[in-house]
């Protein structure tokens, strides 16, 4: 097997469970050839090397493009063109999807090209959005299989996001990371048959899981990490962080993160004067947010599905905190009841700030429940067992 990877940036901060199936791939005895859509401003620590040996697509040679184009449209028509009626006749897209549908066919041939000299025989992507187009074409014009990682749920509501159902239909393999997203895009097209649920993967060895600690009198120190957008559900905790002072409970709330939502969030806790429960520490590195968890009595994760419908998949803190053996409280969202039950934490009604308020107020270690969600995460999410179920599904036969 000749295996291809192909995201947005391999660099992305927030990417680093695409990057252990790479280097679990490889240690394994699997190369994975990169290609990406245009290069990160932001590369992580760990993405350096990835980034460097990645083939990205942008910035266009646009004579070179025009001749691959012209290459593909007559030397493989029986390709080229059916999947530009395909993005032509895309019927679940608008005429400004349909048209990105066929200028993402256009600048894939550079990519369907290299596949061919490089001999790759199979192709994966993650996420729905615009490298999964890219693998889709790329694939169809190499005449080899691709498969995708769904992570979120909710981008059949997103305006930008074209295609889906054209993508659901075309991947040989849908690796959803949750049952959820099973049922969820079942409802575009009928896809059961090709997905199956292949978590993140987690690489436990880089996990020091802490003894059992009991909550003594000190302020409940309470963790949430994440970008500072809606489907994070700050603003649930923010509100949740009020009722915690109205009632007097010691507690201290830390928040890692940056992003858009993240200024107003500062100046509500400030109007409010939540200051002395609230803080917002900004962005952190990998390490940094490994040190506050070991410091943590909790990890709080609000998630709430946004005003234009978009959804958390499995957030990676949650896997995090329990491989750490840090207690945790989440909202009843998408795939999150999956991971979180009655047995491995608490869970509590999506965006319902008084019943997170109360759970946080009412906590109290347990220690069969952090067993429980250690369990859960060795048995499903270790990067071995992950690695090896896609190497698996890679190997099929198309």
């Amino acid at each position: 097997m000749k295996l291809a990877y192909i995201t947005t940036c391999f660099g992305t901060p927030s990417h680093t469970f695409i990057r252990r199936e790479i280097r679990e791939f490889e240690a394994t005895g699997t190369p994975v050839t990169l290609y990406g859509v245009r290069r990160d401003t932001s590369i992580a620590d760990d993405a350096q090397d990835l980034v460097a040996r990645t083939a990205y697509l942008y910035p266009l040679r646009y004579l070179q493009l025009l001749g691959l184009i012209l290459w593909y449209a007559t030397r493989y028509a029986g390709r080229f063109w059916p999947a530009a009626w395909a993005c032509l006749t895309s019927s679940s897209d608008n005429l400004k999807n349909r048209a990105k549908l066929l200028f993402h066919l256009l600048v894939s041939t550079r990519h369907a090209r290299a596949m061919d000299l490089a001999e790759i025989t199979h192709l994966h992507a993650h996420f729905l959005n615009v490298s999964s187009s890219i693998a889709m074409f790329s694939a169809w014009l190499a005449d080899i299989p691709f498969s995708i990682t769904v992570h979120s749920a909710g981008e059949r509501d997103l305006p930008h996001v074209a295609g889906i159902p054209l993508k659901l239909k075309r991947a040989q393999r849908l690796l959803m990371i949750s049952e959820f997203n099973i049922r969820y895009y079942s409802e575009l097209f009928p896809c059961e048959e090709k997905s199956v649920v292949v978590r993140c993967g987690m690489n436990l060895d880089t996990f020091v899981r802490r003894p059992f600690r009991a909550h003594n009198n000190q302020p409940l120190q309470v963790l949430a990490v994440g970008r500072f957008v809606e489907k994070k559900g700050f603003h649930i905790l923010v509100e949740a962080a009020q009722q915690l002072k109205a009632s007097a409970v010691n507690a201290r709330i830390e928040l890692l993160g940056d992003g858009p939502m993240k200024a107003e969030l500062e100046r509500i806790a400030n109007a409010k004067e939540l200051n002395n429960i609230l803080h917002f520490l900004g962005h952190a590195s990998s390490d940094t947010v490994k040190h506050k968890m070991a410091e943590a009595d909790l990890v709080v994760v609000p998630s709430v599905t946004s005003a234009s419908g978009e959804m958390e998949g499995i957030p990676v803190v949650l896997m995090e905190a329990m491989a750490s053996g840090v207690p945790v409280i989440a909202s009843a969202h998408s795939g999150i009841p999956e991971l979180v039950t009655e047995n491995t934490g608490v869970l509590v009604a999506e965006g319902d700030a008084s019943a997170l308020a109360d759970a946080i107020a009412r906590f109290e270690p347990d220690a069969e429940k952090i067993e429980a969600a250690h369990a859960l995460i060795e048995s499903q999410f270790n990067i071995h067992h992950v690695v090896a179920q896609r190497r698996a599904l890679f190997q099929e036969p198309k």
